[in-house]
């Protein structure tokens, strides 16, 4: 599952345990993306100067999907709690895949997204639709590789 042809969307837990000279791997810049809220969750960090490298932007068309996420969130999921300010990064997360799977619809060849994420609520939530995922420790060991 895990490749050089993945693209690989990184969570904010995943961001913090990449340690700092892996930041810098030319694999890292072209193939992995962090959320603009990610970011944000990210922005005391130590390593946040080389993480906001790898930004994906949140624009009008990913915030457009944000309902097809929330229909999947059942109201016993952990993923959201808007009053606790818990989840927005992991929700922004779906909704700038599922963007991106609606157009690579006029592709002929389709990008293959990862989520890195130790987090059971995204990845249940990931699975309702349809994403794969996979956990800090295999993506650093497959980075250390590189």
């Amino acid at each position: 599952m895990i490749n050089q042809e993945n693209y690989f969307l990184i969570d904010t837990v995943t961001a913090t345990k990449i340690d700092r000279s892996l930041l810098n791997l030319p694999f890292l810049f072209n193939h992995c993306k962090v959320t603009e809220e990610n970011i944000y969750e990210l922005r005391d960090s130590d390593n946040i100067d080389l993480l906001s490298r790898f930004i994906w932007k949140t624009n009008t068309e990913i915030l457009s999907v944000l309902p097809a996420v929330w229909a999947k969130i059942e109201n016993d999921d952990k993923i959201f709690n808007l009053y606790h300010n818990k989840g927005n990064g992991d929700i922004m997360m779906l909704a700038a895949l599922l963007y991106d799977r609606e157009q690579s619809k006029s592709k002929l060849i389709v990008d293959n997204w990862v989520i890195v994420t130790d987090d059971k609520g995204l990845a249940n939530t990931a699975s309702k639709l349809a994403f794969n995922v996979i956990g800090s420790e295999e993506f650093i060991r497959f980075l250390k590789s590189k």
